[in-house]
């Protein structure tokens, strides 16, 4: 019987070195495998004094086999051994940055694939099979052939392009940025949170040839970058960027599903040039509304949120981007003077455009009506300018007005060969009809009957004059509607009709009271009532201020549902 044990051989010292080079590539020490008899072992007699074991246990050393060359392991070897200096710098952007322009050349041709999932990712904690997986695919990359992998393999490729490793100059980087932003958009969307603002801090680092706004305009990215054009009135969609900060999804309303998407962009277009212009003639602009300053300067970094080593030397130089941020590099080091935006601009977006709608409802006549609300910080904030919601509103009104008019306004072309050829022929026509009046018999005028239905004989004379009021809602909508609410809510817009219209609640509890015996914010319940209303009349029914208020054009229809 037999069996083995493991240990270390007494090899020659030059054998124990690291060796760098050659078939044996890691500081390990050599093993000898060493075989013992103790067939003895066991049994008092076995260690007597005549015993020969010790003769039998001698070590028989074994060969060591070299272990098969591998050149990539190698690479990698030396590739890690940069971090040699800087034992604490194993996730350094420094380290990464030597590192990648070490690895800038090399290609890789992997046969299978290594998951690969890490925050910050850097070569220095990625294994030997993550590594060949990840420059494996960085190879097809280079080559134009994009295919699916780890989104942290993605994220490390685009952190050596921030640092523009394996590209001839910045643009070149630019433009592989882009590239794979645009391909991977369609697998997953997580690139849309880091790749903007990474792209916009890459134009205020870089030279770049081309402005920062007609790259934006060239890729079509203006929705990525609201602030930036928020205050100007563009061509383009200008509805898509107010609505991104809006408190109203004016893109959920019934109305704006309904097919008149365009009608809306086009309409609010022109609201926007209206407000601007009026704010510009009381010495104001949409940009004092909508943002506020520090006032001052503050440290800047670029790509905060990526592993950048700033490795470029930067000239002294001004960088303004749209939007009004102003970004300053003095003595290789950068500042920034920065706008926010400010609290109240979710409500100012939300009314311009709700006022929009709603005014554009009452022209075309569709058939629910809706009302916007006023802010009371929103108000404060106007007043300061000079600006009451009253001006606001009549502003907006005569804009949608001016537009539909338009809209709608028939243009005739007259072409003026075919009107002197048709002149011709009409006086031809009536030499030929005279007759001399010795030949006339004389006519009695024939009486002029009144227009139909209409015993003055005016057409429209019954027409109201201005806006038209809202037409009767649909009886099965709101019947659906009613259908759809739970007990609870039935119970909220009851306490909210007599709130709304001066009386005391029927059930003597007032509407936060309600609110809170039933376990329930009063801003959730707002909320549930408001997306129900949505879906079944395409409008909003209460609002949320100092109580639950319910709409004064929709409380004979939830008074009558009440009475039921």
């Amino acid at each position: 019987m037999s069996r083995h044990a493991y240990g270390t051989s007494r090899l020659d010292a030059a054998q124990r070195e690291p060796a760098l080079t050659g078939s044996v590539l890691y500081d390990e020490p050599p093993f000898a495998e060493l075989e013992f008899d103790a067939s003895g072992f066991g049994s008092a007699n076995s260690l007597s004094a005549t015993s020969t074991v010790s003769s039998r246990s001698s070590p028989v050393y074994q060969p060591i086999s070299p272990r098969p060359l591998d050149p990539i392991r190698q690479v990698f070897f030396d590739m890690r051994r940069l971090a040699s200096g800087d034992p604490f710098g194993r996730n350094n952007a420094q380290l990464f940055y030597r590192q990648a322009l070490f690895m800038e050349g090399f290609s890789d041709d992997y046969d299978e694939f290594e998951p690969f999932t890490m925050y910050f990712p850097c070569y220095q904690r990625m294994g030997y099979e993550q590594l060949r997986t990840y420059f494996t695919w960085r190879t097809q990359v280079r080559r134009g052939e994009i295919w699916p992998a780890s989104l942290s393999y993605v994220f490390l490729h685009i952190y050596e392009l921030l640092m523009n490793i394996g590209v001839t100059d910045p643009t070149e980087g630019l433009d592989r940025l882009m590239a794979l932003w645009s391909a991977y958009r369609t697998i997953d969307l997580t690139l849309d949170k880091y790749l903007p603002q990474w792209l916009c801090d890459y134009h205020i680092y870089y030279d770049l040839p081309q402005g920062f706004e007609d790259f934006i305009a060239t890729n079509n990215l203006r929705n990525f970058y609201p602030k930036a054009f928020l205050a100007r009135s563009i061509d383009g969609d200008s509805l898509a960027l107010w609505n991104s900060i809006s408190s109203y999804a004016i893109t959920k309303s019934q109305f704006y599903t309904a097919g008149n998407e365009e009608l809306l962009k086009d309409c609010f277009q022109v609201v926007l040039s209206a407000v601007q212009e009026r704010l510009a003639s009381q010495g104001s602009s949409l940009g004092q509304v909508l943002f506020y300053g520090f006032g001052g300067e503050a440290a800047w970094r670029p790509f905060p949120s990526a592993v950048f080593y700033s490795w470029r030397k930067q000239a002294d130089r001004q960088v303004e981007l749209p939007g009004g941020d102003i970004y300053r590099c003095r003595d290789n080091s950068w500042t920034q003077e920065a706008t926010f935006l400010a609290a109240e601009s979710g409500e100012f977006a939300g009314y311009l455009l709700k006022k929009t709608e709603a005014c554009l409802r009452q022209v075309v006549k569709y058939k629910f009506k809706l009302t916007p609300r006023t802010d009371l910080m929103l108000a404060k904030k106007l007043q300061r300018m000079t600006l009451s919601f009253e001006q606001l509103d009549q502003t907006i009104e005569k804009a949608v007005v001016g537009f539909y008019e338009e809209l709608n306004r028939t243009i005739v072309e007259v072409d003026h060969g075919s009107l002197a050829r048709i002149r011709k022929e009409a006086l031809g026509t009536q030499q030929a009809l005279i007759v001399p009046d010795d030949e006339m018999a004389p006519v009695e005028p024939a009486a002029l009957p009144d227009a139909p239905g209409n015993a003055s004989g005016v057409q429209g004379a019954d027409e109201p004059d201005g806006f038209l009021g809202p037409p009767p809602a649909a009886p099965d909508n709101w019947s659906r509607l009613w259908s759809a609410l739970s007990r609870m809510e039935t119970q909220a817009l009851a306490i909210a009709l007599n709130e709304s219209t001066g009386s005391e609640p029927s059930s003597g509890t007032p509407i936060k009271q309600f609110a809170r015996e039933n376990n329930i914010m009063l801003e959730v319940l707002a909320d549930a009532i408001n997306e129900k209303a949505v879906d079944f009349i395409g409008d909003s029914i209460v609002e949320l201020a100092d109580s639950l208020i319910l709409y004064d054009e929709y409380q004979t229809e939830v008074a009558s549902l009440l009475a039921r």
